[in-house]
C-alpha cells in the first residue's frame, strides 16, 4: 500500500531522490522472521557438524556402523543446504524492504503519476513516468519512402507553427511499417 507520494507531475527529480514509499511494516516483520530462520538453521548446522565429528571419533572403535556415520554426514549436508536457503530467503526479504522506498532511477521531470495514495500496487505497475534528463522525445509518423532515408544519429529539425524550429537527433527508426497507413515511427 502506498503511504507517501512525494512528487507530482512537472516536478524535477534527481537520481536517488525518494519519489514514494510503501507501507513496509509487514515486510520488516517478515524480514525479522527470515533472520530468525537463519539463526535457527545456523544452530542446526552447527549441531549436525558436532554430531558428525563425534561419530567420526567413534569410528575406529566400531561403536557406530558406517551407515550411521554416513547418515550423520548427510545430515550435515542437509543442514548446510537449509542454512543456505534461509540466508537466500532473508536476502530476498531485505530486498523487498529496500524496495518499499521508490527512488528516481535518473535525473528528470515527472511527466505522469498514475500512483495514488493508499493504492495497493501490483508488482510491475507503473507509478511514475520520467522525462530522462528533461529530454523530450517526439514520435513522428513518416511515410515509407521517407523512412528509408532516415538513420539513427541523423540531425532532425521540426518546424512548428509560427515559424519556430526545434533541433534534435533521430534516436531510433521503427523496424516496421503500418500496413494501412504506409507509415513508420521515427523517434
Amino acid at each position: 500500500r502506498l503511504i507517501d507520494l512525494r512528487v507530482d507531475v512537472g516536478d524535477r527529480v534527481r537520481q536517488g531522490q525518494i519519489l514514494a514509499r510503501f507501507d513496509a511494516d509487514l515486510l520488516r516483520s517478515e524480514l525479522a522472521e527470515a533472520r530468525a530462520a537463519v539463526a535457527m538453521a545456523q544452530a542446526e548446522a552447527l549441531d549436525a557438524e558436532q554430531v558428525y565429528r563425534r561419530a567420526q571419533g567413534l569410528d575406529p572403535s566400531g561403536a557406530l556402523s558406517a551407515q550411521q556415520i554416513s547418515h550423520y554426514a548427510a545430515a550435515v549436508t542437509a543442514a548446510k543446504a537449509r542454512l543456505d536457503g534461509a540466508r537466500a530467503a532473508a536476502v530476498s526479504q531485505a530486498i523487498r524492504v529496500r524496495d518499499a522506498v521508490v527512488r528516481a532511477p535518473t535525473d528528470g521531470i515527472v511527466s505522469a503519476r498514475p500512483a495514488t495514495l493508499g493504492a495497493v500496487v501490483a508488482s510491475g505497475q507503473e507509478l511514475f513516468r520520467l522525462i530522462v534528463d528533461g529530454r523530450l522525445e517526439w514520435r513522428a509518423a513518416v511515410s515509407a519512402d521517407d523512412l528509408a532515408r532516415l538513420v539513427p544519429g541523423q540531425p532532425a529539425t521540426l518546424a512548428l507553427r509560427g515559424g519556430a524550429e526545434i533541433r534534435g537527433v533521430v534516436r531510433r527508426v521503427a523496424p516496421e511499417i503500418d500496413a494501412e497507413t504506409r507509415r513508420g515511427l521515427v523517434y
